[in-house]
């Protein structure tokens, strides 16, 4: 079954293999950005908490178009609509819908968990869950945007 799936959605399959990579290349540009102000993630204000989310944001985009470009909707420059400076910048602006996704789940997300009880050594784990929880939610809408207006084939 897991097979079949695979089969059958293998574009989509890479994408989210991409997106994982993406998912740590986030995780660890914000925690460098946090790091480098001298912050805790439990502790990050909610404008310091987008910000770094921001910046994740911005450095995984870029290297995920890059494995997108040349893995999961890999083919001859010639087939495609747009120079590859063009598609990275489509890519950037496809990636804003996801964006704004992850941020409304991330701040949902964020709101909620800080209602629940976690354990004191689990505290500053809540920001990367909540942000990996908006990870989530803007995947799918980013592959479907990705594939229609960056990575489409030319017809001619």
């Amino acid at each position: 079954m897991i097979v079949q799936f695979v089969r059958k959605h293998r574009q989509f399959v890479r994408f989210c293999v991409v997106g994982a990579s993406g998912v740590l290349v986030n995780l660890a540009a914000i925690g460098l950005f946090l790091a480098a102000l001298g912050r805790r993630a439990d502790t990050a204000s909610a404008l310091l908490a987008n910000i770094s989310a921001l910046f994740g944001w911005t450095i995984s985009v870029a290297t995920n178009f890059a494995l997108n470009d040349r893995w999961t909707f890999a083919r001859s420059e010639a087939s495609y609509d747009f120079s590859w400076p063009m598609r990275l910048t489509r890519y950037y602006g496809s990636a804003v819908s996801g964006l704004v996704v992850q941020l409304s789940v991330l701040n949902a997300a964020r709101y909620v968990l800080t209602l629940l009880p976690w354990p004191e050594q689990w505290l500053s784990m809540r920001f990367y869950f909540a942000n990996l929880c908006g990870i989530v939610g803007g995947t799918v809408i980013n592959y479907v945007v990705s594939k229609k207006f960056v990575f489409q084939r030319n017809p001619k």
